[in-house]
């Protein structure tokens, strides 16, 4: 099983997975956004589309965080600040999505906007839903709204309430 299926089959806990996506030795972002899009259907194909990928992509985050490989991740992420704690959790992300990204964080007075750039390939609100369930780990109760769209850039503005 490469990582990339070891990721999927991580962030979205369904064997099922694999065994649909077999064990090539490289995955198309094509062939992991389907694998991704089956689960979002079959665990969320009642509510409305976007809530449905916002959901997964916190499910996601949630279970790739509390991971054992991520513990040492987890526990920085709570006492760094939010700028790097942010930093630290994009090597993991692009290594699950094998395509290099690129964040910048830029500080507001309470909280800050995240830019993602690099190959999205993912549903805009998998992307915020991820950031919400990263978000929840870290002290404070923060909010996370999509700011800009595009294929190759998602910036999202994170908030403190």
């Amino acid at each position: 099983m490469t990582s990339v299926h070891r990721s999927l089959v991580l962030a979205l806990g369904d064997e099922q997975c694999t065994r649909e996506l077999g064990d090539a030795e490289t995955m198309p972002p094509a062939a992991w956004a389907a694998g991704v899009e089956r689960v979002r259907a079959a665990r969320y194909g009642m509510l409305p589309r976007w809530e449905a990928w916002r959901r997964l992509g916190h499910d996601m985050a949630q279970r790739l965080i509390h991971a054992d490989e991520s513990r040492l991740l987890l526990e920085s992420m709570r006492l760094l600040p939010l700028q790097r704690a942010f930093a630290s959790v994009v090597v993991p992300i692009a290594e699950r999505l094998r395509r290099p990204l690129e964040l910048d964080f830029l500080p507001t007075p309470d909280g800050g906007v995240v830019v993602v750039r690099g190959s999205i390939v993912l549903h805009p609100a998998v992307w915020q839903g991820s950031f919400e369930g990263l978000i929840a780990e870290i002290r404070g109760r923060w909010s996370v709204a999509l700011l800009q769209l595009g294929p190759q850039r998602i910036a999202m503005l994170i908030t403190r309430y």
